[in-house]
């Protein structure tokens, strides 16, 4: 909005903000049983940090498997697994080091892609924390469900997720390591806690799209 208005200042009498609305997740943790075929295992017995997203470079996955072989090493995280919805780690996300110590723990490193939308709601329910530090962001959307299924969010302020989430999620600096491991090890030793976040409906968007264009007929 910022930018349509600097660019075009007549715009800023006609413009507003529309955020894209999200299905209401009536989801609790008794639905994310094990049912799914997509998982072979079940979500709500694992110990799991969760990422969604592909092997782009801005996706930033590096600090991510980073973080997840820094809190592994943690008193009492032995059996933590790190959940990859996208592609397995690629050559160019990794240097020599990371790469030889992601190999002593394939097992605990789990990559699907391509699965459905349920199977991905149960992995948000049942994660630990969803780990999203992306460099930058169009939008954002994993947080954003991630939020909707009452998981912990740990994000960069990028895209639209600063906006929507605000005090909800813990963000960090993408280009600080030690400050994701920390927030990392930080909300894994936190009690899970019940929090409603507020975010727009799919209905909401609606009523706003249609108030903007009757304000425009208006005027």
């Amino acid at each position: 909005k910022k930018d349509l208005n600097r660019s075009v200042p007549k715009s800023s009498k006609y413009s507003k903000v529309i955020h894209l609305g999200t299905e209401r997740n009536s989801d609790n943790r008794a639905n994310s049983k094990y049912l799914n075929p997509d998982l072979y295992f079940d979500p709500s017995e694992t110990n799991y940090i969760l990422h969604v997203g592909s092997a782009a470079w801005y996706k930033n996955r590096t600090a991510v498997f980073t973080s997840f072989l820094h809190a592994k090493n943690q008193p009492n995280k032995k059996d933590l697994k790190l959940i990859l919805v996208g592609p397995t780690p690629q050559p160019h996300e990794m240097n020599a080091e990371l790469s030889s110590s992601l190999k002593k723990h394939t097992k605990d490193v789990i990559c699907m892609e391509n699965i459905s939308g349920e199977a991905l709601s149960a992995l948000y329910i049942d994660a630990n924390l969803l780990l999203f530090p992306s460099f930058i962001e169009g939008f954002g959307w994993p947080p954003l469900e991630a939020a909707i299924a009452n998981c912990q969010v740990i994000s960069t302020k990028t895209g639209a997720i600063n906006e929507l989430l605000n005090k909800y999620a813990h963000f960090v600096d993408s280009n600080n390591q030690q400050s994701i491991n920390q927030t990392v090890v930080k909300v894994l030793a936190e009690k899970r806690k019940q929090i409603k976040v507020s975010l727009p409906s799919i209905e909401d968007c609606r009523k706003n799209y249609i108030q903007l264009y009757m304000d425009l007929l208006k005027n």
